[in-house]
């Protein structure tokens, strides 16, 4: 899912954000979180409920196609997408 921020004269820049969500019980190893946190910073979120999902924000939009191939080189280089842990 790719979104384009409004563009408002007196608000920030747009943006834009994809947002990928892994299928039930499979999600990112840590080492992979960790690199892509390092790399990313405060643009990128991991949540966690029923699936696991990474949502990454960039500027300008139409530079977040390219930042989430390079999120996604980087996930499987760290390591490859793991089962999430019993509970």
């Amino acid at each position: 899912m790719l979104r384009g921020g409004a563009a408002d004269p007196v608000a920030l820049p747009p943006r834009g954000e994809a947002s990928l969500e892994f299928a039930p019980g499979r999600a990112l190893s840590p080492q992979a979180a960790a690199r892509l946190s390092e790399t990313f910073g405060r643009r990128i979120l991991f949540k966690s409920g029923k699936t696991f999902a990474v949502s990454l924000l960039g500027q300008p939009p139409a530079r977040v196609v390219d930042e989430v191939k390079n999120l996604l080189q980087i996930a499987h280089f760290a390591s490859n997408i793991n089962s999430l842990p019993k509970r």
